[in-house]
């Protein structure tokens, strides 16, 4: 082979063209990896703070369940002088958690239908409990407790 003259037939070596082509698909490959990896840690993070706000709320409402309510210990919070009990707000790391309403059964409705302070008679409560995220998210809890008698 004498130099300045092209190769021909099996000593040909790869184009400009190929090689550009096979950057294409590599660059592809990894914008893909780096994606996939992106969603991996959003994913992650996500869980992170789902089990952050559940474990808050399980806190808050356990602490509702046990409220002290006169000589009952099984949370029931009758009306006091026809006002609604209420609950403090729980904050912790950014999430808070409270009682957004507090409604008893209607004694005798089907389907059970749910007012303010004259169905006190009725022994059944329900408490509504709303954790809220650091970023805005809410989530809903509804909480029923019978009077004993």
């Amino acid at each position: 082979m004498t130099r300045g003259r092209p190769a021909t037939g099996t000593q040909a070596g790869v184009t400009l063209v190929e090689t550009l082509i096979a950057l294409v698909i590599m660059s592809t490959a990894i914008a893909g990896l780096v994606a996939g990896f992106g969603a991996a840690i959003r994913s992650g993070s996500i869980g992170r703070e789902t089990a952050k706000a559940e474990t808050v709320l399980r806190q808050y409402t356990e602490a509702v369940v046990r409220a002290p309510s006169g000589a009952e210990t099984d949370g029931y919070r009758p009306c006091v002088s026809g006002a609604v009990p209420t609950y403090a707000p729980l904050t912790v790391d950014g999430y808070t958690a409270s009682v957004t309403s507090v409604e008893y059964w209607v004694d005798g409705s089907n389907p059970a239908t749910y007012a303010g302070c004259a169905n006190d008679a009725s022994g059944v409560q329900k408490v509504t409990v709303r954790t809220v995220r650091p970023d805005g998210t809410a989530t809903l809890v509804e909480i029923f407790m019978r009077k004993v008698t």
